[in-house]
C-alpha cells in the first residue's frame, strides 16, 4: 500500500496491485499502460505468460523477486530485477528504469 500511495503521489495511475494470475493476464491483454512491476510468483501460477504478453506489446517491466537471477526460469533471466526485500530507493530506480525504457532510452538487461 505504501508503494501504491508513493506512485499516486507522483501523479501515476496505478492499475494494481493484482493478486491473481488471471487478473494480471486480463490487464496485460486489455489495458493500456506504460510499465509494470511483476512479482515472479503470484496466486494462480508463475508470471511467465504475462511477461510474454508484455514483451509482445512492447510494454517495459521489472521483475520483483526474492530469488537469485540464476534461479529464475530461463525466459526470465536477463530481465531487470527488483530484488526483495527492496528499499524505496531501489523501487524508485526501478520506476526510473520503466520511464526511461518507455521513452526509448533504457536497457532491458540492466540490473
Amino acid at each position: 500500500m505504501l508503494l501504491e500511495k508513493t506512485l499516486q503521489d507522483l501523479g501515476m495511475i496505478v492499475l494494481g496491485p493484482v493478486g491473481r494470475l488471471s487478473e494480471a493476464l486480463d490487464i496485460a491483454r486489455s489495458q493500456d499502460f506504460d510499465g509494470a512491476i511483476l512479482d515472479v510468483t503470484i496466486r494462480g501460477g508463475k508470471i511467465d505468460s504475462v511477461v510474454d504478453l508484455l514483451v509482445e506489446r512492447g510494454i517495459p517491466f521489472v521483475l520483483a523477486t526474492g530469488h537469485a537471477a540464476e534461479q529464475l526460469p530461463a525466459n526470465l533471466r536477463g530481465q531487470r530485477l527488483l530484488q526483495k526485500p527492496y528499499s524505496i530507493e531501489q523501487f524508485t530506480r526501478a520506476m526510473e528504469f520503466l520511464v526511461a525504457k518507455k521513452a526509448g532510452t533504457g536497457s532491458s538487461h540492466a540490473r
